[in-house]
């Protein structure tokens, strides 16, 4: 199994060997790459993993694991929690509802080196561009690959380790 870096993660859409969407109308998103988001009046805004703050932590990763990313949106807060053995490895997605309704956690599996987070037959990730991320919005994606279509709800905040301190 190839290890990746989690920059490499971050740019990849997990959606599995033959359900990669072949077009952008096959996800649907609520603001454009470049659209200010209202409630922070500007695109997604990005960090290194370092600097979030512990009162944004909701849940704690298993023991002898770390949190690798962080991110929110309007609706929901998700955390990436690395292997316990490798730190440099992603092995937990835990989403919270911003309603309440309860954690989606889920396990992930490696294919040909493409981390997967999958649930029944929906995959959940995280896209952000690599050009010019302090530029552009970073989307929680939800991809039905029965349907081929998904939905991509804009970051407010986005923490990994490989974000340069972009807003210092």
């Amino acid at each position: 199994m190839k290890k990746l870096s989690i920059f490499s993660l971050v740019m990849i859409l997990t959606f599995g060997v033959g359900s990669l969407p072949t077009s952008a109308q096959e996800i649907q998103r609520d603001y454009a790459p470049t659209t200010p988001l209202p409630s922070i009046g500007r695109t997604t805004i990005r960090d290194n993993i370092r600097n979030l703050p512990t009162r944004r932590i909701f849940t704690k990763c298993p023991s002898n694991s770390i949190i690798l990313e962080f991110a929110e949106s309007k609706n929901y807060l998700v955390i990436i929690c690395s292997q316990e053995n490798d730190r440099n490895v992603p092995k937990y997605w835990i989403q919270r509802p911003k309603n309440g309704r309860g954690d989606l956690r889920i396990n992930v599996t490696f294919d040909e080196g493409m981390a997967l987070y999958e649930r029944g037959e929906y995959s959940y990730s995280i896209y952000s561009d690599g050009i010019r991320p302090e530029r552009l919005n970073a989307y929680l994606e939800r991809y039905n690959r029965n349907f081929q279509k998904g939905f991509g709800e804009a970051l407010l905040y986005h923490y990994n380790r490989s974000y340069q301190d972009f807003n210092r």
